[in-house]
Parts: structure tokens; C-alpha cells; sequence
């Protein structure tokens, strides 16, 4: 019976913390602005004019550009198995502790095994984010570059010029400019 309450309590947690975990505010991928990467391993944000942008949407449409679509596939393959080998090693780490608590084995053999999947999984998981990161990095760099557009430049040009009513040389100052 306590086993029974435990697994229904564990499951709950999952799903409500699962739902909250989806519950933020992102936008939809635009294609062709770049993708601002912002945070470390375990708080990566993919973010296009300052607002989220999904990780699995972010994922897919680099896998459309040419120049992003290794990366992505490989950043891809690494994450469900990120995923599967974490559920995997948190079910075998819960179990056996719930287990060997419950009763009094003293094999840990399950235990240690799931640790070792988790030790995989989060490998995986690390893998899974600098694939991506280096997919977003080559997505920028395949976007044409924004021309920076400065102003006007007034050029002053000293010398000295021909004077139309004394036949002489007069000192002139005259301003050039330059558009870039």
C-alpha cells in the first residue's frame, strides 16, 4: 500500500512540474533573424529579439538551413537519448531506493546502475547542447550581415587656389564629404 502511495505522489510531481516546465511565454522561430544564445549547460535560453523560442521549434527549423542541418540532427539524436537514459536511470535509482528502504536487501546492484545511466544521460545532455550551439552559431553566421549604415562625414580641405580678380594664389578652406 505505502508503495503504491509513493509511486501515485511521484507520478503527480512529474506531471504537475512537467506542465509548469511548459507554462512559459515563447514565441514562434522566425526565420532569417538570428538566435541569441544566452545562459550555461543547465540553463540554456534560445531567445530571437530578446523573447523565447522553444527548444524542439528552434531544433526542427535548423534542420532545414544547409548550413545548421548536421548540427541540429546530432543535437537531436543526443536529446531523446538524454531523455530515455534519464527516465531509465531516475526509475532504476527510485526503485531500488524505495525498495531497499521497504525492505531490508542490501543490494545495491540496481542503484548503482541507475546512477551510472544517469551519469550517461547527462552526457548525453551536454553533448545535446553544444550540437546545438554550434548549430545556432552557424545558422548566424550564414545570415547576411546587417550594413552599418553611419552618417555623413564632412572632409575640411585646405589649399590654395587661383584668385579670378587679383591673378594670385589665396588660401582656401572647402569641405568635402563622404557617404560610405
Amino acid at each position: 500500500m505505502f508503495v503504491r502511495e509513493c509511486r501515485s505522489a511521484a507520478i503527480s510531481v512529474c506531471v504537475v512540474t512537467g506542465f509548469l516546465g511548459c507554462a512559459t511565454n515563447t514565441v514562434p522561430f522566425t526565420k532569417g533573424k538570428s538566435i541569441e544564445v544566452e545562459g550555461s549547460f543547465f540553463s540554456r535560453a534560445f531567445k530571437q529579439d530578446g523573447k523565447p523560442v522553444r527548444f524542439d521549434d528552434v531544433t526542427s527549423n535548423l534542420k532545414k538551413e544547409e548550413s545548421s542541418k548536421d548540427k541540429a540532427s546530432a543535437s537531436e539524436i543526443w536529446y531523446y537519448t538524454a531523455l530515455v537514459s534519464s527516465g531509465v536511470g531516475g526509475y532504476l535509482v527510485g526503485y531500488n531506493a524505495l525498495s531497499s528502504s521497504i525492505s531490508s536487501d542490501s543490494k545495491q546492484t540496481g542503484l548503482l546502475l541507475g546512477v551510472g545511466i544517469l551519469g550517461v544521460a547527462f552526457a548525453s545532455a551536454y553533448f545535446s547542447d553544444k550540437a546545438l550551439t554550434e548549430g545556432v552559431e552557424a545558422y548566424n553566421s550564414s545570415l547576411p550581415k546587417n550594413k552599418r549604415v553611419s552618417s555623413l562625414g564632412l572632409i575640411p580641405i585646405f589649399g590654395f587656389a587661383e584668385s579670378r580678380f587679383t591673378n594670385s594664389l589665396v588660401p582656401t578652406v572647402g569641405f568635402s564629404y563622404q557617404i560610405p
